[in-house]
């Protein structure tokens, strides 16, 4: 095991991702083969490009309320998104501290629960719609964005965003659907996640 864990390198940004796959092998006496092969053949590297960057959302002392965030003329929303967010009240969150992100760059069309269920499940890929609302406000290109952010009533949710230049104005377009809508996410795409720290885990040898 020592020499396993000194061929790796631990400091490379994928092995956030792939260490529950490498943890879930192990315990289930999967890593039979050469290491090397099991990590070429995994079905991630055919999906998924190399981590494209992270990003820093500042911490927030007020809450953030979406009605007074999203307004007509910085957003084109489609009637998903005014229903889980804007209306009745809309979504409310409460001041948070930094929260960090980690993006990643789609390589072919996944179906939202392909892509999850690769990246670790929902705990692993919800972000505040906060963060989003940061992200697009400051964002400087027309790349297509995906957030997964839960509505007021506590569902999942996908918003697919992306900003349009026009002159020197912006307008930002959401456009909004349920995880079970099963809508593909075309590739060349940026999905955020959050920066999750897990402790280590121990594999034994």
């Amino acid at each position: 095991m020592m020499a396993i864990e000194r061929s790796i390198d631990w400091n490379n940004p994928w092995l956030d991702m792939l260490k529950p796959m490498i943890v879930s092998a192990a315990n289930e006496n999967e890593l039979v083969q050469p290491l090397t092969e099991w990590f070429v053949n995994q079905e991630w590297k055919k999906d998924m490009r190399q981590l494209a960057s992270r990003v820093e959302v500042p911490a927030r002392t007020s809450n953030f309320v979406a009605r007074d965030e999203f307004p007509d003329d910085l957003f084109d929303r489609d009637e998903h998104f005014d229903s889980w967010f804007i209306l009745g009240g809309g979504k409310i969150e409460h001041p948070s501290g930094i929260q960090p992100l980690k993006v990643i760059k789609l390589m072919k069309t996944m179906r939202p629960s392909q892509l999850i269920g690769q990246l670790g499940g929902e705990a692993k890929i919800e972000t505040s719609l906060a963060s989003m609302h940061c992200v697009m406000t400051t964002c400087k290109d027309e790349a297509t964005r995906f957030f997964f952010v839960r509505d007021r009533a506590g569902g999942l949710r996908v918003i697919m965003a992306f900003m349009v230049f026009i002159g020197e104005e912006r307008l930002c377009e959401l456009h909004t659907t349920s995880l079970h809508d099963e809508t593909p996410i075309k590739g060349d795409c940026l999905i955020y996640l959050p920066e999750i720290q897990e402790a280590p885990s121990a594999v034994a040898a």
